[in-house]
């Protein structure tokens, strides 16, 4: 069956819809979301924009209660990281801490955004 056939109907739009368009696109599977379906800040195009002007503007703190959305940004077209790389960089700093007060990998990483002298190891 062609894919132009086929379709994938979420019950409600949300984180999936980028998770899913973003496995889909790994795979060459071409994507065509309704965006009639989507709320403005559901959309998965400006939902990364609107995040970062939350951060910017201060209404959104780089705290671990808010991981899950700033591990979207990290994962959005802006930051270019997948799971793999995030996982690279919780591995990479936590064998980098010298410190006696041991912190979480996401504190971590939370921190590392936040300093600005900071290499991430990104891609390596």
């Amino acid at each position: 069956m062609p894919y132009s056939q086929m379709a994938v109907v979420l019950r409600s739009p949300g984180a999936q819809v980028s998770a899913l368009v973003r496995a889909f696109a790994a795979s060459s599977i071409p994507v065509e979301i309704d965006a009639e379906a989507l709320s403005l800040a559901d959309n998965p195009a400006i939902k990364p924009i609107i995040t970062i002007a939350q951060i910017a503007l201060g209404e959104l703190k780089l705290i671990p209660s808010n991981w899950e959305q700033i591990e979207e940004l990290l994962k959005s077209e802006f930051a270019g990281a997948d799971a793999i790389s995030i996982r690279q960089m919780r591995i990479a700093l936590t064998k980098e801490q010298k410190n006696e007060a041991i912190k979480s990998s996401t504190e971590l990483i939370l921190d590392a955004l936040t300093a600005p002298t900071t290499d991430l190891p990104w891609e390596q």
